[in-house]
């Protein structure tokens, strides 16, 4: 995996870029429901070698419906992080149409919402670094835009088919790779 040196963090969504199900269905049918899809167990190792601080941001909305517990998610979330040697994990269990009422809230934390990102940077001591940040997920497209607000340069890569995307730019583009492996070339 290559990435610019000018990149200073990787953020990654896990669920459909990093694992994909054991069970075959779209989403987790329990939190141990999960496996490496190929080749990113190896990337993630080869950037955590070259010393890329990496990170993990992901909803978890089926703690919010009841698929599973908050202390199920967050003991699997640990296991694929420490596997993969990344440091600092977020996640949200919060959906605005949660069928646990506790859960049931509209969170600036929840992606698209910039709150989970912030909170990486913030917690990895890495504004004085730079500002060039790597988000890699399923549905980057809805990212984007409102990370740029918040004064970063973002480049977007969604891996899967969620979005559909048209090119890349410097400040809030996004490459569409479907499922081939991660790549970003430096320009």
């Amino acid at each position: 995996m290559f990435v610019s040196s000018r990149v200073k963090l990787v953020i990654f969504d896990v669920d459909g870029t990093l694992v994909t199900t054991k069970s075959g269905a779209t989403f987790r049918k329990t939190a141990d429901d999960w496996q490496w899809l190929p080749g990113r167990l190896e990337g993630l190792q080869e950037l955590d070698r070259r010393g890329v601080k990496l990170a993990i941001a992901t909803n978890q909305g089926g703690v919010a419906f009841g698929y599973f517990s908050h202390a199920a998610i967050v003991s699997e979330l640990y296991k694929l992080a420490d596997e993969a040697h990344i440091p600092l994990v977020m996640w949200c269990e919060t959906h605005p149409k949660a069928s646990i009422d506790e859960y049931r809230v509209e969170s600036p934390r929840r992606k698209p919402g910039p709150g989970m990102l912030n909170e990486i940077i913030e917690q990895g001591r890495l504004l004085h670094m730079g500002r060039c940040v790597l988000f890699i997920g399923s549905r980057t497209c809805r990212i984007a835009v409102p990370f740029v607000k918040i004064g970063y340069n973002l480049v977007a890569i969604c891996v899967s088919g969620g979005d559909s995307a048209t090119g890349l730019t410097s400040s809030n583009g996004y490459v569409n790779l479907r499922h081939r492996p991660i790549l970003v070339y430096d320009p």
